[in-house]
């Protein structure tokens, strides 16, 4: 049921459950870059296993508070349901047969479902939904939202998006932290070409079906609701996350061993891995955070709306 701002204490309550979990958002994305900064001090003798566990716990409570903003709790299932079967999906039709990532297999602990750990398919929720976060605000000055050359841009934005994300992450994870071993590696740090295509399928195939049926969890237009998510700081909030994100590595990389690792006949300097992944990482997370970030301020005639809510107490 929808809520109205003349509806009495039902409104109020609305607005007070929104302006908490704005709050919320700002707890935990403060709480990520806690963590995060404390895991690039080398001296911190914290084990990199439990904080990378409390910054995934962050990362995924921000995601949770921020989508619930965006499209309403119903809308982040449909999300959540969407990236997590379809990667699945894919994810174990690569290890089965070879596509569309390559073949390759997981080292990753726990329990599995049809050979993929149950945690892998969450990566592409998280960080799919700060890539669409970033889509959106990109897309947003070129076409009108809810258009149906919106539904089409926007998908593909945000695919290119997460694929630049593994595209940092994926050198690490196949060499340094042992996460998967490729077959036949090759290609970018052991990487093949094959992974960064599938990902930009995967991307792609979760992005265009929730785009298809996003509308429709549109929140109500309450100005608790509204104020939010017109709020700089709410769109802001993603591009700052990915803008960090390339600072992990170049920090690993000052603090690199001086040691190697060997996949498939291929030895790599640890160093030189982190060096790849930074630069990878710098040249299209930080791009395409900035650029995101630009587009964040409030659009002459399309946010007014928004903003006047936004003005409006919670």
């Amino acid at each position: 049921m929808r809520t109205h701002p003349d509806r009495g204490c039902g409104a109020d309550e609305g607005r007070a459950g929104t302006s908490a979990r704005y709050v919320l958002c700002w707890v935990l994305a403060g709480f990520w870059v806690v963590v995060s900064v404390v895991s690039w001090v080398p001296a911190v003798p914290t084990p990199s296993t439990t904080l990378d566990a409390l910054g995934l716990f962050a990362l995924l409570g921000f995601v949770v508070v921020h989508a619930s903003l965006a499209v309403g709790w119903r809308g982040f299932a449909v999300y959540v349901a969407t990236s997590y079967i379809v990667a699945l999906a894919f994810e174990a039709t690569s290890i089965a047969v070879g596509f569309p990532f390559g073949y390759y297999v997981h080292h990753t602990e726990g329990p599995r479902l049809f050979d993929v750990p149950v945690v892998v398919p969450l990566g592409y929720v998280v960080y799919g939904w700060l890539a669409w976060s970033l889509a959106g605000l990109i897309t947003r000055a070129g076409s009108q939202a809810g258009s149906r050359a919106h539904r089409v841009v926007t998908p593909v934005v945000a695919a290119f998006i997460l694929a630049g994300w593994d595209f940092g992450y994926d050198a690490i994870g196949s060499t340094v932290r042992d996460l998967y071993t490729y077959r036949d590696p090759s290609g970018f740090m052991g990487v093949p070409l094959s992974n960064f295509l599938g990902w930009l399928l995967t991307g792609w195939a979760v992005f265009q079906l929730f785009a298809l049926v996003a509308d429709r969890f549109t929140p109500p237009t309450a100005a608790g609701a509204v104020a939010a998510t017109a709020r700089r700081e709410y769109r802001l909030w993603p591009c700052a996350i990915w803008a960090l994100i390339p600072v992990q590595y170049l920090t690993d990389f000052a603090s690199a061993p001086d040691t190697t690792v060997e996949r498939g006949g291929h030895t790599f300097a640890v160093a030189d891995v982190y060096e790849a992944s930074a630069t990878a990482a710098i040249l299209t997370m930080l791009v395409t955070a900035v650029i995101a970030g630009s587009h964040a301020w409030p659009q002459p005639g399309a946010d007014e709306p928004a903003e006047k809510a936004s003005q409006q107490p919670p």
